[in-house]
């Protein structure tokens, strides 16, 4: 299967890495910076790029829960968010946490659709082997995601049979906030596909991501929701994440400044509440580590605060990278 001219996309050098000490590797794809205006500040490459949104699509469904008052206030709404909103480690912690959460939310684990994936990181991964348990959904870092569609289920008094079916009520509610959230009227002409957890991933541009981010917790569309998606992740970032992981080290270094979500395939967004702006960043092959260099670059372009010195760089495993830099 070959590109048209039209989605060939206009990508250029991003990152590089240096082994050992000479370039051996060169990482393409796009990056920008926009307000919650859809001003583009700075980019390389083109900001109209389409990609697949993946895990970053997670914050943005999070605004349906709390619409639709699937969670309601009190002690354990951050940690309930925070799970829905993440991509979590499977680290003890978060398994004792997403089956407190089911619980209180009445949900079956038997109905969760996520494939049983190993956790991320040495740590969970040895914690498994040396537990001598068995791999199951709960593992996988969108299980999260999947116990709040059943609690929504629950909550639209709805079938949660076929809960990842685009046709679903529940999908159609997280449809109905996206798009509130892309600035479009509806997602009917949006190409859908499947993530790998098999939620539905749209195909959008890196622009309009960029400004929904931007516009997370001030935009008044989403009725304060966002803004209390974004106090979760806030405050609760090892649940969000885990250790060890660039959003989460992002998160703390700057105090909450920043905030981020990146998705499988070398999708990251970071954004900054108080000046709404969001950056945005494709690495065109996929590889994480590539798209961490850029933040710290873009932020001095467009004169936005970056924690210095900058957070260390981490692959999707958990590991430090060494020797990436910013290529542009």
């Amino acid at each position: 299967m070959s590109l048209t001219e039209d989605e060939e996309p206009q990508d250029q050098p991003l990152a590089i890495q240096r082994r050992p000490g000479a370039p051996d590797r060169i990482f393409t794809g796009a990056a920008l910076v926009t307000s919650a205006e859809g001003e583009v500040l700075f980019s390389v490459g083109s900001p109209d790029r389409i990609f697949a949104m993946r895990s970053v699509t997670k914050p943005l469904r999070a605004l349906a829960l709390i619409r639709e008052r699937v969670f309601e206030p009190g002690v354990h709404l951050f940690d309930e968010l925070a799970m829905a909103s993440g991509s979590h480690s499977g680290t003890q912690m978060h398994l004792e946490s997403l089956a407190a959460m089911a619980a209180r939310n009445k949900v079956d684990l038997e109905d969760l659709r996520c494939p049983p994936r190993r956790p991320l990181g040495h740590d969970a991964q040895d914690g498994l082997t040396r537990s001598g348990g068995a791999l199951t959904s709960l593992h996988s870092d969108c299980s999260g995601e999947h116990i709040a569609a059943l609690a929504l289920c629950s909550r639209l008094g709805t079938d949660p049979a076929g809960y990842l079916d685009r046709a679903h009520p529940a999908q159609q509610s997280y449809e109905y906030y996206i798009a509130q959230a892309l600035g479009i009227p509806d997602c009917s002409s949006v190409h859908v596909g499947r993530d790998g957890c098999g939620m539905p991933s749209y195909a959008v541009s890196m622009r309009q991501v960029a400004q929904a981010y931007a516009g997370l917790e001030r935009h008044p569309v989403h009725g304060g929701a966002g803004l209390i998606v974004a106090d979760a992740i806030r405050n609760r970032a090892t649940l969000y994440a885990g250790h060890n992981r660039y959003i989460t080290s992002v998160i703390r270094m700057s105090e909450g400044r920043i905030l981020g979500k990146c998705g499988s395939d070398g999708v990251y967004v970071l954004w900054w509440a108080q000046e709404g702006v969001s950056a945005v960043v494709k690495v065109a092959d996929g590889f994480h580590g590539a798209a961490q260099p850029v933040f710290p670059r873009l932020a001095a372009e467009t004169g936005l605060y970056f924690p210095s010195p900058a957070p260390p760089f981490f692959t999707s495993r958990t590991e430090v990278l060494q020797d990436v830099g910013c290529a542009f």
